[in-house]
């Protein structure tokens, strides 16, 4: 319906319903304001709100369900109006839906515009807005919607494979009340398949916020595939991270892969809320890793940190041998005893590669793979839950295809980004001469004389123990395979190679059918958790830290140092508000720089 729309004596229309939206759309197109006058189920009046002669009237023709438009004056004397009543948010909506379903990243001003150059209206910032979150329940339909929904979604992933892994829990108060949604974890097959077939023994979990008016927690496990990309396993929806929330998802995810004894898996995690209990009772002696950078944040808040200690940290974390790792505690020991026990504390083979245990093959520090499938699927974390999962769900589809022709037009026997590491370390074995020992065991020596390792080719080892924690030839071992005129490939681990990544991605995700064609069931409809609003405005960006500069920042924000007691020697108060009597001065004298805050 354009400008040139024209009422018509005679026209006929299916209710009064209809009616009054043509009259609506008619009146915005020609910047009238217009009133009803009569308004009921057998007949609408329509009057201008000026002091002109027009005048429409919509009646039933006869006792049938037809609508005609019997009296028609249609003249106006009255000036154009441009704010009309009539362009609500719900209209606003209705008319700008299509834009906004092409772009996901749809601007106020840009829906501002698009009614204006179509018709003689304008509209408010407000309305924008408002009919801006209106387009998505039109496209996606409303958040309780979905949770009534959420059953047939769940049966269509089960038709479609019935090897994908989808645990609902539900709450209900009294038995005879509709049961409202808790918790829900998924595991498609290809993702199941493709980790216990080909994946390292190394799973990263994470959890990240759910900007949705119920909010929410996304948990989520990774793992990390033959070119050191991460590999979505699964998923978990619960309502905050605790103690019981991260046992729902370790649970049912080892129901999925298998125990721990049998595979010796490997976890890593930032140390969340309620997660380190669920370890001890749940994964008792396996392999947790802590995340460096958040346990170097929480050494910062109780020891002031600086980049020294900073550097001295992340040195005796780094160290791949116990020698290494020793030398920088030591150096820590006599700047900061405190702190030096603090991290004395934390069992090695958490937050150490020199203690790190050589099956997985992984030596990472970081937990930045589960954060970094955070980041991928932000654009998911608005939406309503099932238009959530079927974003994540189609994203793995894709990118399993699309990694499976990526797979057929490569021909090298290592993985790229395996490949760029192993020509770091060939370019830093220029230092190193080998000397033979035995057949296949050689010494090798730093240009300085002063460093020196044992590589054992046979058994893929050096005592710098890279070759052992990764998987790939140190520098070390490269130098002796160049020594010997062996291919340099055929020592890089397995789990690295074009066949690993072919085990990985042979596993599709299943396709499943659009929702008129979902299952029915025959349990009772969720309804959605119950809804707590927040004092203030909703958060929409992560708060990073005082040292993490955004992309576009030109000045770093003051960071604020933490008064030390030259009395008890704790943080957070000076001598003069000290509560206890003057404490022996510590025998070693702290430099400064121990207590400012660390920036870049």
């Amino acid at each position: 319906m354009g400008k040139d729309f024209k009422l018509q004596l005679g026209m006929e229309f299916t209710s009064t319903k209809e009616f009054k939206e043509v009259i609506q759309e008619y009146a915005l197109l020609n910047g009238r304001a217009l009133k009803f006058k009569k308004n009921d189920a057998k007949r609408v009046r329509v009057t201008c709100q000026g002091s002109c002669e027009f005048v429409a009237l919509c009646s039933r023709v006869g006792k049938t369900n037809t609508f005609r438009l019997k009296t028609l004056v249609d003249k106006h004397m009255c000036n154009k109006v441009f704010n009309n009543k009539n362009a609500r948010s719900s209209w606003v909506a209705e008319k700008v839906v299509d834009k906004v379903r092409g772009s996901s990243k749809t601007k106020l001003s840009e829906i501002i515009v698009e009614i204006q150059s179509k018709y003689s209206a304008s509209i408010s910032i407000h309305t924008a807005f408002n009919a801006l979150k209106k387009t998505k329940n039109i496209m996606e339909g409303t958040a309780k919607e979905q949770y009534a929904n959420l059953r047939r979604y769940l049966a269509e992933m089960l038709r479609a494979s019935n090897h994908n892994t989808c645990k609902l829990q539900i709450e209900r108060p009294q038995g005879s009340l509709q049961p409202i949604f808790q918790r829900l974890y998924m595991c498609f097959e290809g993702s199941k398949k493709g980790f216990l077939q080909g994946c390292r023994p190394f799973i990263g979990v994470d959890g990240c916020h759910l900007k949705t008016k119920y909010g929410g927690v996304l948990l989520v496990a990774v793992g990390r595939d033959a070119n050191d990309q991460y590999f979505p396993l699964a998923f978990a929806v619960v309502e905050s991270e605790t103690k019981d929330s991260w046992k729902f998802l370790l649970e049912l995810l080892l129901d999925d892969i298998g125990d721990v004894r049998t595979h010796r898996w490997v976890f890593m995690s930032d140390q969340q809320k309620g997660l380190l209990p669920v370890f001890d009772e749940l994964l008792h002696g396996v392999e947790h890793r802590f995340c460096l950078r958040h346990l170097y944040n929480n050494f910062k808040k109780k020891f002031g940190a600086g980049l020294m200690m900073k550097t001295l940290m992340h040195g005796a974390a780094n160290a791949t041998f116990a020698g290494a790792h020793r030398e920088k505690m030591e150096q820590i020991k006599a700047i900061y005893k405190e702190a030096y026990d603090w991290l004395e504390a934390i069992p090695k083979q958490a937050w150490c590669r020199s203690a790190f245990s050589f099956y997985p093959k992984c030596y990472v520090l970081m937990n930045n793979i589960s954060e970094a499938f955070n980041s991928t699927i932000l654009e998911a974390r608005d939406k309503p839950i099932i238009t959530m999962f079927e974003w994540i769900r189609s994203y793995l589809m894709c990118r399993a295809a699309s990694h499976r022709e990526k797979f057929t037009r490569y021909e090298g026997v290592v993985m790229p980004k395996i490949r760029r590491r192993l020509d770091k370390e060939i370019e830093s074995s220029d230092n190193w001469f080998p000397k033979l020992s035995g057949e296949m065991i050689l010494e090798v020596t730093h240009i300085n004389l002063v460093e020196k390792f044992i590589v054992d080719l046979n058994k893929h080892t050096c005592t710098c123990n890279f070759w052992d924690l990764v998987g790939i030839p140190c520098r070390h071992a490269v130098a002796s395979i160049f020594h010997k005129g062996f291919n340099l490939v055929d020592y890089v681990a397995d789990c690295y190679k074009r066949e690993a990544y072919h085990r990985y991605y042979n596993h599709m995700i299943s396709p499943i059918n659009g929702q008129n064609m979902w299952p029915k069931v025959e349990q009772e409809p969720l309804l959605p958790p119950i809804f707590k609003r927040r004092a203030g405005r909703p958060l929409k960006l992560r708060r990073r830290e005082p040292d993490e500069p955004t992309d576009k920042v030109t000045k770093l924000k003051r960071v604020y140092t933490s008064t030390m007691c030259s009395k008890c020697h704790q943080y957070g108060h000076n001598a003069r508000g000290c509560r206890i009597d003057r404490a022996p001065n510590p025998s070693v004298e702290l430099p400064t720089n121990v207590y400012n805050m660390f920036f870049l």
